[in-house]
């Protein structure tokens, strides 16, 4: 069994740097500043954005888990309703207003304006309007790895929020 790392991120950034780019703490710290400048600059992808705030310890490495756990979370209910409406065989398709019902109970404390940027992103990824979703479609990566508006929408917005919460805690607490 593997044991896992019990290191902060940032730690383990730092290890694997020296490791991979040897003794000169000067090519360590040009590659480090290239890899933050990167995600800096890519910061609109929420891939890079969380690894950034998670490297620089604004996020707690937890987030990126409980992240896809919300996701995960939202797959399987679908899933579980696109079964029931069909004798226990998974098609791949849901009703659109079931999939948003769906999304309203996983995410119910969204805001109107939130919710309705995760609609027109599942408007997008489905090529416009539709009865259908193809859920399976909406929720897989493409060739490169990258999600589509949906996922991408959701990802964003759980950043989003966790940031908010996370200001409004400390603000709280002044």
């Amino acid at each position: 069994e593997q044991s896992r790392n019990k290191d902060h991120l940032s730690d383990f950034f730092n290890t694997y740097l020296q490791d991979e780019y040897g003794p000169s703490q000067t090519i360590v710290a040009e590659q480090a500043y290239n890899i933050v400048h990167s995600l800096e600059r890519y910061n609109h992808d929420a891939d890079c954005d969380m690894f950034l705030k998670i490297l620089m310890g604004e996020l707690p490495e937890q987030s990126f888990v409980d992240q896809q756990l919300l996701l995960q979370h939202l797959q399987d209910k679908i899933i579980k309703l696109d079964r029931s409406e069909n004798q226990g065989i998974q098609t791949g398709k849901i009703d659109k207003q079931i999939f948003l019902a769906c999304l309203r109970k996983c995410v119910p404390c969204k805001s109107v304006t939130r919710m309705e940027e995760l609609q027109q992103a599942l408007f997008y990824d489905c090529g416009g309007p539709v009865k259908n979703v193809n859920y399976i479609d909406v929720f897989q990566d493409d060739h490169e790895g990258n999600q589509g508006k949906f996922v991408e929408a959701m990802r964003d917005q759980y950043l989003e929020e966790s940031i908010e919460y996370s200001n409004e805690l400390v603000e709280a607490l002044e």
